[in-house]
């Protein structure tokens, strides 16, 4: 695994995208403006998985939870996301502009 040096101690990439308290800060405000922005989206459409689903992988894509990493350790700063929906045809819109968010969420998760 990759090393990275931070202040005086050396980590492996893992711990310090996830796990380390010098970037907890960080990781906090990541997850609250995700999942302000997850919310926002989510307001305007009806979705397959429900919205509290979104919602809990946004709470929860920075952190290593079972729940949302098959494999329970988060890979969000190798640019992976958690499976939430594969396609526009698992969520219900009946509209073009719903359409559109749904096609958002999509790109987001």
């Amino acid at each position: 695994m990759v090393s990275i040096r931070v202040e005086s101690c050396r980590e492996t990439v893992d711990h310090i995208f996830v796990h380390c308290h010098h970037f907890a800060e960080l990781r906090e405000q990541a997850s609250r403006d995700l999942c302000s922005a997850t919310s926002r989206l989510l307001r305007e459409v009806e979705t397959i998985p429900p919205r509290e689903v979104y919602l809990h992988c946004a709470r929860h894509l920075f952190n290593d939870d079972s729940s949302v990493w098959p494999q329970t350790v988060s890979h969000f700063y190798l640019g992976m996301i958690p499976l939430v929906a594969s396609s526009e045809s698992s969520m219900q819109a009946s509209n073009p502009r719903q359409l559109r968010i749904c096609g958002m969420i999509i790109l987001f998760f």
